[in-house]
């Protein structure tokens, strides 16, 4: 891979993920831990995301196709997902995709609560335009 090649490629993962506008969701997620708990849960989020995004790069394409699902059947619901969030933002309702359940909050003092729902998956790694 050549240095434009990859270059373009992590800008295109730097802008899918947007780390920048996800940090104000990670501190309200992780309001009251500690700076250890927020530590290891970002590590664990980092290690989640590099696992999930290497499994859906290599069979994300194959798995759609078994299910019948187009990527632009996929777009169209991540997209209807975005719009709904959107709306309850509008109304004043919080989201649990951003705030967590009231279940997860019970269980935060645990990482594992918070790392990979909500933070990983949809928020990180989840409905993105493909690069094709």
């Amino acid at each position: 891979m050549d240095s434009f090649s990859a270059l373009k490629f992590f800008g295109a993962l730097f802008a899918i993920m947007n780390p920048i506008s996800n940090l104000p969701i990670f501190l309200s997620t992780t309001e009251g831990a500690s700076a250890a708990q927020r530590s290891a849960i970002a590590l664990r989020v980092v290690i989640y995301c590099f696992v999930m995004g290497t499994a859906f790069a290599m069979m994300g394409h194959a798995a759609l196709g078994f299910f019948g699902i187009s990527i632009d059947d996929f777009r169209v619901a991540g997209g209807l997902v975005v719009l709904l969030i959107g709306l309850k933002m509008l109304n004043g309702s919080d989201s649990s995709a951003h705030h967590g359940t009231e279940e997860e909050k019970q269980n935060f003092p645990d990482a594992d609560a918070v790392a990979f729902y909500p933070l990983t998956f949809p928020i990180l790694v989840g409905p993105a335009r493909s690069q094709r």
